[in-house]
């Protein structure tokens, strides 16, 4: 999943949005790859998804799309 994968998907237009749904730093966000986010990331963007009722395209990519295994 890329960062603006991410930002879609929980309707933020600013990584800051992005860290404070994920309640993390946004110094942190700023630190992924922008092309292919953490994996553990890419879930809580799903769970927060789902909870908020952004259900479209649930799926996780593979890591084999994914060259970045950073937790």
């Amino acid at each position: 999943m890329t960062l603006d994968d991410a930002k879609k998907k929980l309707k933020c237009s600013k990584s800051k949005q992005l860290a404070a749904l994920l309640d993390i730093s946004p110094e942190a966000v700023s630190q992924w790859n922008p092309a292919c986010i953490p994996k553990r990331r890419e879930y809580e963007v799903l769970e927060k998804a789902l909870l908020l009722g952004n259900q479209h395209d649930q799926n996780v990519t593979s890591m084999s799309d994914c060259a970045n295994i950073q937790n």
